[in-house]
């Protein structure tokens, strides 16, 4: 048996509601839109939850004619948390014009709101969304001193953790897992 959570799913989710968010604002934009994703490693985790947001986004974004060809995605790919990498892959994206941002995971939302807080004016215009919802995205999304952070989705570890030892009693009781 397994259980966990499903990075496709949960990504997907996320794009959802984040282009419920940013819709109206690609379709007035004038030019291209650009919503970056900054992908925390090369790990099946990190390209699931990439996959998950960019693919759902896509449908969603070239479904309506408001928003069909107005967007591009730019994606950033950087390894460990430390060094300031992340704040590399943001500082990249901002190179590139970009209008919102889609962080994979805690590591990268920590590094991000740290890099905002120490130069907000940089960063003013851009909406950013997350995946966990750590300490720092939770403060994030209460300041009113910060650029949006609209949203995060999290792991329910509560349901992820029953359900493992349920899944241990089936397989010890002898009952299918």
């Amino acid at each position: 048996s397994t259980v966990s959570t499903s990075n496709l799913d949960a990504a997907a989710t996320v794009a959802e509601n984040f282009y419920e968010a940013i819709k109206d604002d690609i379709s007035e934009f004038d030019g291209v839109y650009i919503i970056g994703v900054i992908q925390h490693d090369q790990t099946v985790t990190g390209e699931e939850r990439t996959k998950g947001f960019i693919d759902k986004f896509k449908e969603l974004a070239d479904s309506n004619k408001d928003t069909r060809g107005k967007f591009r995605i730019e994606k950033e790919i950087k390894d460990g948390d430390s060094n300031n990498a992340y704040v590399d892959a943001l500082n990249a994206l901002v190179e590139k014009g970009v209008d919102a941002v889609f962080m994979t995971n805690e590591g990268v939302v920590k590094q991000v709101s740290d890099a905002i807080a120490a130069n907000s004016g940089k960063y003013e215009d851009i909406k950013f969304c997350g995946f966990d919802a750590g300490t720092k995205q939770i403060q994030w999304m209460k300041s009113t001193e910060m650029p949006e952070l609209i949203g995060a989705v999290a792991q329910d570890s509560y349901r992820i953790g029953y359900d493992a030892v349920e899944q241990c009693i089936f397989a010890i009781e002898g009952e299918k897992v």
